[in-house]
């Protein structure tokens, strides 16, 4: 009886983690993982740009949702397409408020806005007024957040990493309270 209930306790421990984990993620076929590859390995902004609307167009339906609009967010940016990083600033912040990146690139493009979308000058006093509160976690966070999806594509498998964050250095932080400033000053104003 008393190993009947050991037994039971210990199934029991070991079955709810697992069915409390996420559903692991995976490519569609080869040629997904293919061009996401390619993506990550593209240097020029506007030819992953490319990339990620074929991605987009090919596998409307991806586990990799999420980091596909992180990476557009980010080829965006990179692209200097203020307006386009703003709103796939705001799309990844309807599905992730607490998107870090979404909200440092939100905060850096909306002063830059020719004709801001209605309601943009509340969600940048929000994401400025957050990042503020959490700078040291926020450069950080991206790195170590694209880092895991880049480190999974060699192993076709999003790498699960548990890493804390470390603080971002001095002129990092004093650019990003700068941008989160000018942010708030800039939808104070509407």
């Amino acid at each position: 009886m008393r190993s009947g209930l050991i037994a039971a306790v210990l199934t029991a421990a070991i079955a709810v983690p697992i069915w409390c984990q996420a559903p692991a993620k995976s490519w569609k076929d080869r040629a997904e993982f293919d061009l996401c590859d390619r993506i990550t390995r593209e240097p020029d902004p506007g030819e992953k740009l490319k990339l990620l609307l074929d991605w987009r167009r090919l596998y409307p339906a991806t586990d990799f949702a999420r980091e596909r609009q992180s990476m557009f967010l980010r080829a965006y940016d990179e692209a200097g397409q203020g307006d386009q990083a703003f709103e796939a600033a705001r799309e990844l912040l309807e599905t992730d408020s607490s998107n870090l990146m979404a909200m440092l690139v939100l905060c850096r493009w909306a002063p830059t806005l020719k004709k801001p979308p209605e309601g943009a000058a509340g969600l940048v006093k929000k994401a400025a007024a957050e990042l503020l509160t959490r700078l040291d976690q926020a450069l950080s966070t991206t790195r170590r957040e694209m880092t895991s999806f880049f480190e999974g594509i060699d192993t076709g498998q999003p790498a699960r990493t548990e890493q804390v964050p470390d603080k971002a250095r001095p002129e990092q932080r004093a650019r990003a309270e700068q941008v989160a400033r000018q942010a708030l000053e800039w939808a104070s104003a509407r």
